[in-house]
């Protein structure tokens, strides 16, 4: 099992200074912790792009740059539509889901809803599954606001923001 260390600054493969994280805690449970990037790299309430580069620096997936609503858009990304709490478990329960993909929130105090609503996708937040740990709870990774969440169950995920389930975003060559 790779474990991951507190990361400064250090360039990493051909990852631009961008994709590197500020901090990554290690593996627990078999479930990585989301990584924490500068201020300057993922500003307050740009969780697509939080979500990009982690999913990149985590788990080598590389998605499309686009607002949370539009990264259903792209080419090479299908999705799932999932529309409740129960929805999520089922698929992590039948093993559909897998770390690295993308799970597209509704949050009912976004100012970009309508736009949302009109682009197709109905949410306007997005988290990296981060995977299921041996005793069955499932892990996310998110920035909301200004709070990079590094490592959330289902539950806490929901709970801030009364964020609703809306589809399962994933690459199609996945």
């Amino acid at each position: 099992m790779k474990i991951r260390t507190l990361l400064t600054g250090l360039a990493i493969g051909n990852r631009s200074p961008q994709q590197n994280p500020v901090s990554v805690k290690p593996e627990i449970g078999g479930v990585p912790f989301g990584p924490v990037y500068s201020i300057d790299d993922v500003p307050a309430n740009m969780c697509s792009r939080y979500v990009r580069f982690a999913a990149d620096y985590l788990f080598g997936i590389e998605y499309p740059r686009a607002d949370a609503w539009n990264i259903r858009n792209a080419p090479n990304i299908d999705e799932i539509p999932v529309n409740s709490k129960e929805g999520v478990l089922k698929l992590a329960k039948e093993k559909v889901m897998n770390g690295g993909m993308i799970l597209g929130l509704y949050n009912p105090k976004s100012s970009y809803n309508t736009i949302a609503l009109n682009s197709g996708a109905g949410y306007t937040h997005v988290a990296l599954y981060l995977g299921m740990d041996r005793d069955g709870r499932m892990y996310f990774a998110d920035k909301f606001g200004k709070e990079t969440r590094k490592r959330t169950s289902l539950d806490e995920l929901l709970e801030k923001g009364n964020l609703q389930p809306r589809e399962l975003l994933f690459l199609n060559n996945q």
